[in-house]
C-alpha cells in the first residue's frame, strides 16, 4: 500500500465514524473535539544511530507538534518505561535496531524504505514507524504526523490495523 492509498483509507474510516457505520471502535470522538487528557509518547533508543540522526529528532518532534495540535499531551522519551502506562507509544526506531526486531516489523532493506506498524514491545501495544535509513524514518514519522493532523479523528492514524511496508 502506498502513502496515497493509505490517506484514502484512513479519510474513508473517518468518514465511516463520522457517520456512525463503525461500532465497536476503540475511540470513536467527536468530529473537531479534542482529546484533552490523553497522552501520546513517542520513544526512541538513543544508541540506535538512525534513530538519534538529527533529521529524526526533527521528525519525532514534528508529530510531537501534530499530536499536541490533536490535544494530546505528547512527549519524547528515551525509553519505553519512561512513557506514562496509559499513553499511546508511538517507537521509532532504524529498521535493524532492538526495537524493530523486537515487535517483528522490518521494513526493507532498500534506501529510503518505511513501516509503520501495530505490535508489541515489552507487553504494550506500540506503534512502530521505522526506516531501512534515516530519510526511510523520517517518512514514516512525518507519515504519521501529517494524518494526525489533517484526518477528522486521529485515532486511525495511531491505531491502524494494516502493516505499511514500502
Amino acid at each position: 500500500m502506498n502513502r496515497r492509498e493509505f490517506l484514502r483509507q484512513i479519510a474513508a474510516a473517518t468518514g465511516c465514524v463520522a457517520g456512525g457505520l463503525l461500532t465497536g471502535c476503540a475511540h470513536v470522538g467527536a468530529l473537531g473535539t479534542k482529546l484533552v487528557g490523553r497522552g501520546a509518547s513517542i520513544v526512541f533508543d538513543p544508541s540506535d544511530p538512525i534513530a538519534s540522526a538529527k533529521p529524526a529528532q526533527w521528525a519525532m518532534e514534528q508529530l510531537r507538534q501534530s499530536l499536541v495540535g490533536r490535544g494530546f499531551a505528547a512527549r519524547i522519551c528515551k525509553r519505553l518505561d519512561e512513557a506514562d502506562p496509559g499513553d499511546v507509544c508511538i517507537v521509532a526506531a532504524g529498521g535493524t535496531s532492538s526495537m524493530a526486531r523486537d515487535v517483528g516489523v522490518l521494513p526493507p532493506a532498500d534506501a529510503e524504505a518505511l513501516a509503520i506498524a501495530p505490535g508489541r514491545l515489552a507487553r504494550r501495544e506500540v506503534l512502530l514507524a521505522t526506516g531501512s535509513d534515516v530519510r526511510g524514518l523520517v517518512y514514516a514519522l512525518t507519515e504519521i504526523a501529517d494524518t494526525v493532523a489533517l484526518s477528522d479523528d486521529p485515532w486511525p492514524a495511531l491505531r491502524p490495523v494494516k502493516h505499511i511496508i514500502e
